[in-house]
């Protein structure tokens, strides 16, 4: 399991997860990968994480089930796969609306949202944005993880939906309104790479809203793109 020595928090989970395989307990299993799980880090390398949620997955039924297929789209999406993170959140979504409960559909939308980042799957984006807050609304106790993601990030992430929206306005209008005849390569470059932008960052304050923060006042997108650093507030990136 990848850091797990430096980690003994991550080292405590993985052990409790094998001391509940050992002991044929399925739920154990489901609850210590489930926590391995959650604090994902975009961009990041998943390690064996899935391979625990996946086995878990294997050895639950009910809820349990349903969060552990949500925890592993959320996995892989995040990792940069959302090919093969499409077919948990579908899972996770299925089930949650079978069962009725609107805090496992809570969790399951999240997940798709996570699957469907791409600036190509906006308008799958504003549908299942839409979902979540509607489930959101009619749960009592929904996860911290969930209620971050709804709370601090909405505003964030509508701001940036909004902008998508401008920018698709402003590629298909000239200067006063008027329509375009065409829109050129140079311009539907600029709007693809824009769109692309925001979405990123919109993945990432998801997940780190102060580094979300930081890129959303650093970088401006526009005729050109740019990342302009405060010399007051030196950051050091570490690739």
């Amino acid at each position: 399991m990848q850091d797990a020595a430096y980690d003994p928090g991550v080292a405590d989970l993985v052990a409790a997860w094998e001391r509940a395989k050992a002991a044929g307990d399925g739920e154990a299993m489901a609850a210590a990968a489930l926590a391995l799980a959650a604090n994902p880090t975009f961009g990041g390398v998943p390690g064996g994480v899935p391979a625990l949620l996946f086995e878990a997955r294997s050895r639950t039924d009910g809820v349990a089930r349903t969060r552990l297929a949500a925890a592993l789209a959320r996995a892989w999406a995040y990792s940069g796969q959302p090919a093969r993170a499409a077919g948990f959140a579908a899972e996770a979504q299925a089930d949650a609306e079978r069962r009725g409960d609107p805090t496992l559909l809570a969790d399951a939308l999240d997940a798709q949202l996570a699957v469907h980042w791409g600036p190509d799957q906006f308008a799958d984006r504003l549908r299942l944005t839409e979902r979540l807050e509607e489930a959101t609304a009619h749960v009592t106790d929904v996860e911290a993880r969930l209620s971050a993601h709804a709370d601090l990030a909405r505003e964030q992430r509508l701001d940036r939906e909004r902008e998508a929206l401008l920018d698709q306005l402003r590629a298909a209008t000239g200067l006063g309104g008027r329509a375009r005849v065409a829109v050129g390569t140079h311009e539907r470059a600029r709007v693809a790479v824009r769109k692309a932008i925001a979405a990123a960052i919109d993945r990432i304050t998801a997940v780190d809203p102060s580094l979300g923060r930081l890129l959303i006042d650093t970088i401006s997108t526009g005729a050109t793109c740019r990342y302009d650093p405060d010399p007051d507030r030196p950051t050091r990136w570490i690739l």
